[in-house]
């Protein structure tokens, strides 16, 4: 069964919406975004473990980050955890990077010191209207942020300059994200429409509006989500009678074959959890079933995706079921508009526009059993070669990999490496660090 939890300390400034929450890549952090024009960073040791949550000794709240001048609509934590990413309605885009030592008081502020030391590192400015997504690449070489401007921009987050400025949609875009192999860059608009990019050239690769013609036009995100095994891309405020829904787009012919349903009101934010899963090989009786345990082994890998609402509502399914895991309909008096998961998959947090945020846990016998990284970089790596190594194409069709040059004797490095010092303060060893490949 499912378990909810509300932690009522989670707030900003005067009950202020939360228009945004993200999970630290090592687990043990998670930001939030409200309209006090604050960013928060909280320790999820405190939310995860009821026991230690009063304990003086543990604190709740890491960091409060408080350089933009409006509300802030979007985090997001790079991949290899080393910097954070917010926008905001002031049009700006700031990175923050974490450093050695503790944090500090920010000057006039009646916020408690800072226990962590972030430090904002880069200013991106570009947009001419507020920013309602941002994105890191799967590689954190790149950052794209998009706005009311109805612009994307795609950032060198290294050096703050604009990579490119992608136009294509008409009215507002809401919603920025990368496909996880690599290849593509999805947007979506109050403009009906999705457009998915080519990243070598920044081309239309299609432009997808059946969907959405019956939509709603009136929302405040658009967050649509590639699936991990980067098969599809899941949509926001479609419409089908007599529903609201989430469409998935497939990858290579950008045709919406199914959707996720059940709403009320317009689906505003979907995330889907960062593992594979396989079936669960645990019988009735609490004991691994051998029986259970061939056909997982043998079982395509399914994914698990949570849909957030205006209705105030989530859904969660996972896509080798055709019923939804589970439908939240009390936890929240106001609009669902971000959601993300822990690192191991089995934990969702969501965050509305009443103030507040809560965690779901599930178990294995609920969504499956989480594959390995070993076990998910081989099943990648089968779909679409080895993807440590980013030399040649991408190849879309796994019956082509026998046509694939040999691999280059050495990865590719990723553009974005945090410093020394700063891997240390991460808690990375002071000697003989390890580079993790991209996934």
């Amino acid at each position: 069964m499912v378990h909810i939890y509300k932690p009522e300390f989670v707030q900003h400034d005067g009950g202020s919406p939360i228009f945004s929450v993200d999970c630290h890549p090592d687990g043990t952090r998670m930001a939030t975004a409200g309209g006090d024009q604050k960013v928060k960073v909280w320790n999820l040791a405190s939310i995860k473990d009821r026991s230690v949550e009063g304990d003086p000794n543990v604190p709740q709240i890491l960091a409060t980050l408080s350089e933009h001048f409006n509300t802030v609509n979007c985090v997001r934590f790079s991949k290899n955890g080393q910097f954070l990413a917010s926008g905001s309605t002031d049009t700006n885009v700031f990175l923050y990077e974490k450093r050695a030592g503790p944090g500090r008081a920010a000057f006039g502020s009646s916020d408690a010191p800072n226990v962590e030391n972030w430090v904002s590192c880069q200013t991106l400015r570009g947009h001419l209207s507020d920013v309602i997504d941002i994105a890191w690449a799967p590689d954190d070489s790149m950052l794209a942020s998009c706005s009311l401007d109805n612009l994307v921009i795609v950032w060198d987050p290294r050096t703050g300059q604009k990579i490119q400025t992608l136009k294509g949609h008409t009215s507002f875009v809401k919603g920025v994200a990368w496909d996880p192999i690599g290849k593509y860059l999805c947007s979506q608009a109050d403009d009906k429409s999705v457009i998915v990019w080519r990243v070598d050239d920044w081309s239309v690769v299609s432009k997808i509006t059946e969907p959405y013609q019956s939509s709603m036009g009136a929302t405040f995100s658009l967050r649509l989500c590639w699936s991990p095994d980067g098969k599809a891309v899941t949509t926001c405020n479609s419409y089908k009678k007599p529903s609201h829904t989430a469409s998935v787009l497939e990858r290579g012919d950008w045709g919406s074959k199914f959707d996720f349903v059940g709403h009320k009101g317009p689906v505003v934010t979907v995330r889907f959890s960062p593992a594979l899963f396989r079936p669960d090989v645990v019988g009735a009786d609490g004991k691994k079933d051998k029986a259970l345990a061939a056909a997982s082994a043998s079982a395509v890998p399914h994914t698990v995706i949570a849909c957030g609402s205006q209705d105030c509502k989530m859904t969660v399914w996972a896509t080798n079921r055709p019923k939804p895991v589970c439908i939240v309909k009390t936890c929240f008096t106001q609009s669902v508009v971000d959601t993300c998961w822990s690192p191991d998959g089995y934990s969702l947090i969501a965050c509305s526009t009443d103030g507040s945020v809560a965690v779901f846990t599930f178990e294995p016998s609920e969504l499956g059993v989480a594959m390995s990284e070993e076990e998910t970089r081989a099943f990648l790596s089968s779909e679409y070669g080895d993807l440590r190594r980013r030399v040649g194409p991408i190849l879309e069709d796994p019956s082509l990999l026998k046509f694939a040059p040999p691999p280059a004797s050495t990865p590719v490095k990723s553009p974005l490496q945090p410093s020394r010092a700063a891997a240390i303060a991460n808690g990375a060893p002071e000697a003989n660090p390890v580079e993790k490949q991209p996934k």
